[in-house]
């Protein structure tokens, strides 16, 4: 089937996204450009498993908005269905910070803006 157009209204947009996300995410949807749910959470937690191995102390990960998500509703222990309500309230350059020690990967902060946390700043947030 394929996809509805957008027609520029931008919550129909991201009805479209949060259910193609959704579908994802349950494994109802597949395609061959791309991997499926389980496999990119899984290379998202195989990144972070070594960005934290024995030794790292503080470490700068770059990331977009998908691997992240992923990794908070993992750490979280959120269903796959959470990392699309995550995924959507990603703000452009949010900071997500995570504690890491032992055997134990915790959530920090999500999705800070510090650095755009001034009044004449605060027109730069974006989440799309």
């Amino acid at each position: 089937m394929p996809p509805a157009p957008v027609d520029g209204d931008r919550r129909h947009h991201f009805r479209l996204l949060r259910e193609a996300l959704a579908g994802w995410a349950a494994g109802n949807l597949q395609c061959d450009a791309h991997l499926p749910f389980d496999a990119f959470a899984r290379g998202a937690r195989e990144a972070l498993a070594q960005a934290t191995q024995p030794g790292a102390k503080r470490v700068l990960v770059v990331s977009s908005g998908g691997p992240i998500s992923a990794l908070i509703a993992g750490v979280l222990g959120a269903p796959a269905a959470a990392m699309v309500d995550l995924n959507l309230q990603m703000r452009n350059t949010g900071i997500s910070e995570f504690a890491f020690g032992g055997k134990a990967i915790r959530c920090v902060s999500f999705n800070g803006v510090p650095h755009l946390d001034l009044p004449e700043r605060r027109g730069f947030v974006t989440y799309s």
